[in-house]
C-alpha cells in the first residue's frame, strides 16, 4: 500500500538526515526538481499537475532509496523481534566441562559467532534496546559468573600484560583480529577475591568499569535464595554491593544474577531481589539473568521480562551455544537480524501485535511485507 511504502521512505529519510545529509544535497534536489518543473511547463503537450507532482514524488522516493543509508528490506530481512542470545560462561579450565571452557574452546566459540554474523553488545543496551550494529547482523550479550581469575588474569604486575588466554585477554585478541568485534561483557561477582590476585582487585574493577565492560551483582556468599526472606536476601545483595562500590565508587551496578537460578520460595521476598537496602547502601537493578536455558526475546517484545532473562550455556550439547547457533542457521525466521539504525525498529508487518509500546521510548517502528519465497 501507499501508506506503508511511504511510512517506510519516511522514517529512513530521518535516518539519513540525523546521520548528517548536507544542506548541498537538498539543495541540488530543490534545483534539479525546479528544473523538471520549468521543462514540463515549456513543452507544447504539458502534463497535469498531478502528473508532475507524482514524477517528482517517484525521484524523491528513488533517491533516498538509493541512498547508503537506505537497505534493501528483502535482501537484509531485518527482523527485530527475533530472538537474542545471552551466553553464560563461568570459568576456563584444561578441559570442557558442565560449566568450563578450555581457552582454545572459548577462543572459537567467538570466532564461530563473529563468523556466523553475531555481534556482542551490552547488557544495559540490550535492555534498553539501543542495539547499534551494522544491518544484517545479530546481537548477543556475553555474561561471566563468579569472577574467576581465569576471566581477568594479570601475568606481570608491573606493565600490567593481560594474560591473552584469559577470558578478557581472548575478547582483546579478538578485536584486533576483527575491528568490528568491540569487546563488551558483564562480570557477576561474588564477595570473594575477584579475579584473584587480592592486590590487583582495584586495578582490575577500574579497568573493567573504565573500558565498556559492565560489573553485576551475584550475591555475597553465593548463597542460594530459596529458603531465605527478604532481610536476608538485602543483607546479601548490599553487603555485596557496599564491598564492590568500596573498591571502584562510580560503578553502575544495574543487573543480578541469581546464584543457582534460585529465587525465595517466599513470593513476598521476590522484590528484594530488585531493590533493596544494607545499611547506608541502596540497590535497584533493571534485569535479572537465570541460569539457562535458551535465547530470549529482545526487551520491546511483549513477552520478555526484565526479571528472568534466559540464558544460553556454553557448551557443545543439546541446548547449548553451538546447538543454538546450529538451530538460527537452520530457523533464520527465528534470529534476530538488524537493520543497522539503532533508533529504528524494523520487524515484520504481521508482528505489529507483538510489540510492547509502553516501553518504545522515542523509537521509531517501520514494518514491512517479507518476501518469504526468498527465505534460504
Amino acid at each position: 500500500m501507499l501508506y506503508k511504502r511511504l511510512m517506510v521512505v519516511g522514517i529512513i529519510c530521518l535516518a539519513i538526515i540525523s546521520t548528517g545529509c548536507s544542506n548541498n544535497s537538498i539543495l541540488q534536489f530543490e534545483i534539479e526538481n525546479s528544473e523538471i518543473e520549468t521543462q514540463n511547463e515549456s513543452q507544447i503537450n504539458t502534463s497535469t499537475e498531478s502528473e508532475t507532482e507524482e514524477t517528482a514524488s517517484d525521484e524523491f522516493s528513488e533517491a533516498v532509496e538509493s541512498s547508503e543509508n537506505a537497505i534493501d528490506l528483502q535482501v537484509i530481512k531485518p527482523n527485530e523481534l527475533g530472538q537474542i542470545m545471552v551466553i553464560m560462561y563461568h570459568g576456563l579450565g584444561q578441559k570442557n566441562g558442565d560449566y568450563v571452557r578450555t581457552p582454545d574452546s572459548f577462543r572459537a566459540d567467538l570466532e564461530l559467532l563473529y563468523e556466523r554474523g553475531y555481534r556482542p553488545i551490552s547488557m544495559e543496551d540490550y535492555i534498553n534496546n539501543r542495539i547499534d550494529i551494522g544491518p544484517g547482523l545479530t546481537p548477543f550479550v556475553l555474561t561471566f559468573d563468579d569472577g574467576s581469575q581465569t576471566n581477568f588474569n594479570i601475568l606481570d604486575e608491573d606493565t600490567k600484560e593481560i594474560d591473552p588466554n584469559c577470558s578478557l585477554g581472548i575478547m582483546l585478541e579478538l578485536n584486533k583480529k576483527y575491528p568490528d568485534f568491540i569487546p563488551k561483557g558483564i562480570f557477576y561477582l561474588t564477595g570473594r577475591v575477584s579475579f584473584g590476585q587480592a592486590h590487583l582487585v582495584e586495578y582490575k574493577l577500574n579497568y573493567l568499569n573504565e573500558n565498556g565492560f559492565e560489573i553485576g551483582n551475584h550475591s555475597y556468599g553465593h548463597e542460594s535464595f530459596k529458603n531465605m526472606n527478604t532481610s536476608m536476601i538485602m543483607e546479601s545483595l548490599g553487603k555485596n554491593e557496599q564491598a564492590i562500590l568500596s573498591i571502584v565508587p562510580d560503578v553502575k551496578i544495574r543487573s543480578l544474577s541469581l546464584p543457582y537460578g534460585i529465587r525465595p520460595n517466599n513470593e513476598s521476598a521476590y522484590s528484594a531481589l530488585t531493590f533493596g537496602q544494607y545499611g547506608e547502601t541502596q540497590y535497584e537493578y533493571t534485569s535479572i539473568v537465570n541460569v539457562g536455558w535458551r535465547p530470549e526475546y529482545p526487551s520491546i517484545h511483549q513477552k520478555f521480562n526484565p526479571f528472568s532473562i534466559n540464558r544460553v550455556n556454553s557448551g557443545d550439547d543439546k541446548f547449548e551455544l553451538a546447538y543454538w547457533i546450529e538451530h538460527f542457521d537452520q530457523n533464520p525466521q527465528n534470529r534476530y537480524i538488524s537493520d543497522g539504525f539503532p533508533n529504528i525498529v524494523t520487524i515484520w508487518e504481521t508482528d505489529l501485535d507483538k510489540i510492547n509500546l509502553d516501553v518504545m521510548g522515542d523509537l521509531e517502528i517501520r514494518t514491512y511485507i517479507l518476501d518469504e519465497t526468498q527465505m534460504p
